[in-house]
């Protein structure tokens, strides 16, 4: 689902991972293009749902649901990168898959999934030596995917 968000387009977008996306604008406008060069495999992500204290839990019990999830990495890892996917980022994620335009899409939820990004990518460690670039234009639906080959410094192949 928020593969989609930013690449709507995208064949065959599968759940196995999670593409970390960043803009770069000069201006203070929503970001209209967003790139694409890293991404983390959904193995190594991890769905918390919220527990009641244990004091809480025989006062509410039954009664208590979560209105929240946290999406974060393994449990000895979760301060350092998480997302907080409540009711209004699944609504906004829902509605970008559904083609609702881009300029209608609450600007906070982008400042909070680019924080997600930003954190993911500071713990991701060293390149690889070759990466799949996406370049997406969110406002006029344009796509652009290449292979880029580190050790050699050349683009590899264009990518569907």
């Amino acid at each position: 689902m928020i593969n989609r968000f930013y690449d709507p387009l995208a064949p065959g977008v599968g759940d196995d991972e999670l593409r970390l996306w960043t803009s770069f604008r000069y201006q203070t406008s929503p970001a209209q293009v967003y790139i694409s060069t890293s991404n983390v495999l959904s193995e190594n992500l991890y769905i918390y749902l919220p527990k009641l204290a244990p004091w809480l839990e025989s006062a509410l019990g039954r009664d208590y649901l979560p209105d929240h999830l946290l999406l974060s990495l393994e449990p000895d890892r979760v301060e350092l990168a998480q997302l907080l996917v409540d009711i209004n980022l699944f609504r906004t994620l829902r509605d970008a898959q559904e083609g609702k335009p881009v300029a209608l899409r609450p600007p906070q939820t982008l400042r909070r999934l680019e924080a997600f990004f930003g954190q993911l990518r500071s713990l991701s460690g060293r390149k690889r030596d070759s990466e799949d670039i996406l370049i997406c234009d969110i406002t006029k639906g344009d796509r652009f995917a290449f292979r880029l080959d580190r050790r050699h410094l050349r683009y590899e192949k264009e990518l569907s």
